[in-house]
């Protein structure tokens, strides 16, 4: 399991990628380097960044604590996985950022 710990400030480039810091990726596995989960933090205004093993950890435990049925969970669901998407680095690590 990778954690990442930091605050990074990247650049956007005119296609919209951004590069992975490459502190992150020397903490995946050589296996898991190439596919993140990114979704828009509901409190500040930037990004988080999952491995794809992680994502899952994460919505297992959320899956567990929500009950579908409330509406008050069905609003932090939608707030939660809104702006989420999954992304694959290209050869030159870089990752497009959905709009």
């Amino acid at each position: 399991m990778a954690t990442f710990i930091g605050d990074y400030t990247c650049k956007v480039d005119v296609k919209g990628r951004i590069i992975l810091p490459m502190a992150f990726k020397k903490q995946m596995p050589p296996d898991a380097r190439d596919q993140f989960v990114v979704r828009k933090d509901i409190f500040e205004n930037c990004l988080v960044l999952y491995s794809i093993e992680d994502w899952d950890r994460q919505l297992e435990k959320i899956r567990g604590r929500i009950n579908p049925y409330n509406r008050e969970h069905n609003k932090f669901l939608r707030n939660f996985f809104k702006g989420t998407a999954e992304l694959t680095l290209d050869a030159n690590n870089r990752m497009l950022v959905p709009k």
